[in-house]
């Protein structure tokens, strides 16, 4: 998952990862370590992270703040 990182990073945004935030989507199914996070911060220099969950993402992406999704992939 860091080389998928790296190579978003490097490879199609072309921006340096010291210099923006990192924006993480995650299912409700899948939990991320905060080894993971930390990995992150400190081979990146990424100054801040956040995680959310997908579906909360795809609320807020039609303009509602409460609902209910339903996820049919996997």
């Amino acid at each position: 998952l860091l080389y998928l990182i790296e190579h978003a990073f490097v490879a199609h945004s072309h921006i340096c990862p010291d210099e923006q935030p990192l924006l993480l989507t995650t299912s409700a199914r899948m939990q991320l370590s905060d080894k993971f996070l930390y990995e992150c911060m400190e081979r990146f220099a990424i100054p801040s992270i956040y995680r959310c969950q997908s579906e909360a993402l795809a609320l807020y992406g039609h303009g509602h703040t409460d609902g209910m999704v339903v996820d049919v992939g996997y």
